[in-house]
């Protein structure tokens, strides 16, 4: 199976097969990268507890993400009763969940 550039740059986003890595986007500021968990983020901004867990939270508390309304909430945690979910990227297999969704969530979730 072949996997084509824009595939690669997809999984390296996402954090896929690094250790501890996390996908959090950064628009300005000098960049800072902890060498423990390899975060890259603004300077003076804190990796928050405030991160949600996706195979624990409840329909309210998922609701608190941007862009997860009831119907969203419902699905993932029927999804995740089928199976947990491991990894940002097992959220492509919920309806509505897309590359640019998840690109814009997982530095809000946990997968613990």
């Amino acid at each position: 199976m072949h996997i084509g550039r824009s595939s690669w740059v997809l999984v390296w986003l996402l954090g896929l097969g690094i250790p501890g890595a996390s996908a959090q986007p950064v628009t300005e500021g000098p960049l800072e990268v902890s060498a423990p968990t390899q975060e890259v983020r603004r300077s003076g901004e804190e990796a928050g507890p405030d991160r949600i867990a996706v195979n624990r939270a409840n329909a309210e508390q998922l609701m608190r993400l941007p862009g997860i309304g009831p119907k969203k909430a419902q699905a993932l945690i029927e999804a995740r009763e089928r199976r947990p979910f491991r990894r940002p990227s097992d959220l492509r297999r919920v309806k509505g969940f897309g590359p640019k969704t998840i690109l814009r969530l997982a530095p809000r979730l946990s997968f613990e």
